[in-house]
């Protein structure tokens, strides 16, 4: 907002899809998206740890390997949530066990979506409340093809089966 304010320009490292992008989108100060190649596995394995981001001295920051360059490595956050529901759902014993993991690991909302609830929550404020409601409207507008990851055998329901009236437990009580 600062460079919109001095008509300045501004190179960053930004994720994609987010909510400042989506802000500024067909506006005067739109951003300009510049795409670097896809990283090597060369590239990766020279790559600037995190600690050396950090460093007071900027040449480490900026590292010096000559296959060192291109993008950064695709982060999913959708597979980390997935492994932290699947330790937390395998944890527990199978008859208690959420349906959570087994959605989460089907569940698919593509970049285009993000970018539809972002600019909903833009244009209502970014409030707490607008995030809600963009991503409440978006869930309703797709609510028949969210319920296609529902996993089988859920909602699980109860059933009364009154087994002691059959003739198999007569039988068996017999014995």
């Amino acid at each position: 907002r600062a460079a919109n304010a001095t008509r300045s320009d501004v190179i960053m490292w930004w994720w994609m899809p987010e909510a400042t992008i989506e802000e500024f989108r067909e506006s005067e100060f739109e951003f300009q998206a510049v795409l670097l190649p896809e990283p090597s596995l060369q590239a990766l394995d020279v790559a600037i740890s995190p600690e050396d981001r950090c460093s007071p001295d900027i040449n480490v920051r900026r590292g010096n390997h000559p296959d060192a360059g291109g993008d950064g490595e695709a982060y999913t956050a959708q597979k980390v949530i997935a492994a932290i529901v699947r330790d937390s759902t395998f944890g527990t014993p199978e008859v208690d066990q959420s349906p959570a993991y087994h959605a989460l690991r089907n569940l698919q909302v593509p970049n285009l979506a993000i970018k539809e609830i972002f600019r909903s929550w833009t244009e209502n404020g970014r409030t707490g409340f607008a995030a809600r409601r963009a991503v409440c409207d978006w869930v309703l507008q797709h609510e028949d093809d969210l319920r296609s990851y529902i996993p089988r055998g859920y909602p699980r329901v109860f059933v009364e089966d009154n087994a002691y009236s059959s003739s198999l437990n007569f039988a068996a009580v017999g014995v």
